[in-house]
């Protein structure tokens, strides 16, 4: 019990420590330069972008999707007149928000950090999963930022959309 609860305090060490890299990442982006404009490689909506895999802190095989809106976490399911899924055929295996998994316990701390039972953090994304290898397609038209390891997300990618909107795809295949 005691090792769990260790591994459940890391796993929630290591999300806090990312999520503090991708404000900082999107805030370094987004404010630089004199045009202000990210550059990177241009994705049209519906390209592959990467696989599904279990790569980082996964439970496997799916993709973690997210999206941020003026640097904060947004559930994707508000934005699907505007982002279509990351996955043709997929079954949702955690929503986004305080989910049960989100509020289980560990020690004192919950499964994505803060305080249980009361301050437990929220799941940033929506899960989904096909099968492991499905291909993984952009959201919409933009611009790839990262394409890399990344954390607890394991191989990810974030795509700007422009208008201050990313999507982030975690969890997939190393390519």
């Amino acid at each position: 019990m005691k090792r769990l609860q260790n591994q459940a305090a890391e796993q929630s060490r290591i999300e806090d420590q990312v999520e503090a890299q991708i404000k900082a990442e999107f805030a370094r982006l987004t404010s630089g330069g004199s045009s202000g404009k990210v550059t990177g490689t241009k994705v049209q909506e519906g390209d592959i972008i990467g696989y599904e895999g279990s790569t980082g802190n996964s439970s496997g095989a799916h993709v973690h999707f997210k999206v941020r809106d003026n640097g904060t976490a947004k559930n994707p399911r508000n934005y699907s007149s505007l982002l279509r899924w990351p996955l043709d055929k997929f079954t949702i295996t955690q929503e986004f928000g305080l989910t049960e998994y989100a509020k289980q316990k560990s020690g004192n701390s919950c499964t994505y950090g803060g305080t249980w039972p009361n301050n437990c953090a929220i799941h940033t994304g929506i899960d989904v999963a096909d099968l492991l290898g499905a291909p993984v397609h952009a959201a919409d038209d933009g611009d790839i930022i990262l394409d890399k390891y990344y954390g607890g997300y394991g191989n990810a990618v974030i795509i700007d959309h422009g208008g201050n909107i990313y999507s982030l795809y975690g969890h997939m295949l190393a390519k």
